[in-house]
């Protein structure tokens, strides 16, 4: 997946999330290739309901979001 295919993603996403609560997301890679996509994405989400941030495993994500 290439930046512009992220963007359009992370755009596309971006107008269900805006009827939605305030939510956390938390994106987990393992690598500097996926967390570059992650890190694209969270950038190009147009909508202030989502807290996006990305984390290199599940336990920093879950202590994040709270769980």
């Amino acid at each position: 997946m290439d930046e512009h295919d992220t963007r359009i993603v992370a755009e596309m996403d971006s107008m269900p999330f805006r009827l939605i609560n305030k939510t956390k997301l938390a994106l987990i890679g393992h690598g500097n290739d996926l967390k570059n996509i992650f890190m694209k994405y969270v950038l190009a989400l147009k909508t202030e309901k989502i807290d996006a941030q990305v984390f290199d495993d599940e336990s920093e994500a879950r202590k994040w979001i709270g769980i």
